[in-house]
């Protein structure tokens, strides 16, 4: 694992925390040192989708 600076963690975690790419979750998963399968990637990212839908303004 390479050695990631404080502020590169936090964009790292700010950024997975918006994906819903199944691979750059896996990709930045794997940077921070945690155990995601492909399985839980998926789910992380459907979370995320959900998230952004909550997020999106409603038409009147």
């Amino acid at each position: 694992m390479e050695e990631l600076t404080r502020q590169h963690g936090v964009e790292l975690i700010r950024k997975l925390r918006q994906s819903t790419d199944v691979d750059e979750i896996l990709e930045i998963s794997q940077k921070l040192g945690m155990d995601f399968d492909r399985q839980s990637a998926n789910e992380y990212a459907e979370t995320n989708r959900r998230i952004e839908a909550l997020d999106e303004p409603k038409e009147k």
